[in-house]
């Protein structure tokens, strides 16, 4: 008699939902966890987990269960900081204990274990903490600041010209500026091919980043159902997104450095802009040009063993994306919070604007050289 009889699929899904109830409940026994929602059977909290406004759903999740919040999402156990003294309490005081990241099924499927942000504590996660501090230390930002003044400058521009597409000129803005602080590149036009792959990069690693998406990152086990199997969809999802980023990424590589071999870990824009020739690559003898990649070569080459080059090149390459991706996510998030304080409180904003005529004038726009004025300006 063959496996798969219609008396045998309703004794299977029963073992398997009996399974994941005894599993859930294993987890959760004599856990002793901060307050929280009270979970339901199986499902714990994931009805309870914001799917948009995070910020404002979790601040006023606070309110109710105080500064550390539990959420149970399918027997993990997810936990929301919601004030700075909390976050630097565990992630700075005790970083020693909460530096390390779960494991995720999800992102191994995609191959996304390259962001910085989801890789597990140890020496190559030590490794990108350095490359992102010589990169973002206080000393190295002062050098895009003609990159700053060059997109707000442009996106000015566009916001003038088409003021109801405020949104989508931020968000422009922000991608265009990472890309030219991490990798160099200019882009001008919301259709450029560098743009569309943002887009395509962040949605990914947002979705994939948050807790109950995907159940098989409660239950790992699952990742072994074939993906017509019911509750195997997110195995098709997967291999979309991967085989989506593969065939995007794949063609600038072959048309940058003629190689088509590098574009491994969706990072094909640091093998058409850098190549093995270091010197070359990095533009070391043409500074007018700088870039995140670059610093880290300089900063990190000399200090490495010919044998570790191929580990740098890679630190580099995660390094670069992490950036890529999340700086431009900070970027919107931060322009379009300003926008919304102007827009909420005119009569700071008219202050502002006293002060920007009172210490640049009328004729230009101000820049980085005028920050010290404003500086005493506001202390006077």
């Amino acid at each position: 008699m063959p496996f798969h009889t219609p008396t045998t699929w309703p004794w299977v899904a029963c073992a398997i939902i009996l399974s994941l109830a005894i599993a859930i409940c294993g987890r959760r026994k004599n856990a002793r966890l901060p307050p929280g929602p009270t979970p339901f059977p199986i499902l714990g909290n994931v009805l309870d987990f914001p799917r948009k406004h995070l910020g404002r759903e979790f601040a006023a999740m606070s309110k109710t269960f105080g500064d550390v919040v539990h959420l149970d999402m399918l027997g993990q156990n997810v936990i929301v900081l919601g004030s700075l003294k909390a976050a630097r309490d565990l992630l700075d005081k005790r970083s020693a204990n909460y530096s390390d990241r779960p494991s995720s099924v999800m992102v191994e499927l995609v191959e996304y274990d390259w962001l910085t942000a989801l890789a597990p504590y140890g020496p190559r996660w030590r490794q990108h903490r350095r490359a992102l501090h010589s990169v973002m230390a206080p000393d190295a930002l002062s050098q895009y600041e003609a990159v700053q003044v060059d997109v707000a400058r442009n996106f000015l521009r566009m916001v003038f010209s088409d003021p109801q597409g405020l949104a989508s000129h931020i968000e422009f803005a922000s991608a265009s500026a990472i890309l030219k602080v991490i990798y160099g590149i200019e882009i001008r036009e919301a259709n450029d091919r560098h743009y569309e792959m943002v887009d395509r990069m962040r949605a990914v690693a947002e979705t994939i980043s948050i807790p109950g998406n995907f159940p098989v990152e409660a239950f790992p086990v699952l990742r072994y159902l074939p993906s017509w199997f019911p509750g195997g969809g997110f195995k098709m999802w997967a291999a979309d997104a991967k085989r989506g980023r593969i065939a995007h990424l794949r063609v600038p590589v072959q048309e940058g450095d003629g190689r088509g071999g590098k574009s491994q870990l969706c990072l094909w824009i640091f093998w058409t802009w850098v190549h093995t020739d270091e010197d070359a690559a990095l533009q070391i003898k043409n500074p007018s040009r700088p870039s995140a990649i670059k610093r880290i070569f300089q900063l990190e080459g000399p200090r490495t063993q010919a044998e570790q080059s191929s580990e740098l090149y890679r630190t580099c390459k995660d390094v670069a994306a992490t950036c890529f991706l999340g700086g431009a996510d900070t970027g919107n998030a931060t322009v379009g919070a300003f926008f919304f304080a102007m827009a909420a409180y005119p009569e700071a904003q008219k202050k502002a604007q006293r002060e920007l005529d009172a210490v640049v004038g009328t004729a230009r726009l101000p820049d980085f050289s005028d920050r010290h004025r404003f500086l005493t300006s506001m202390r006077s």
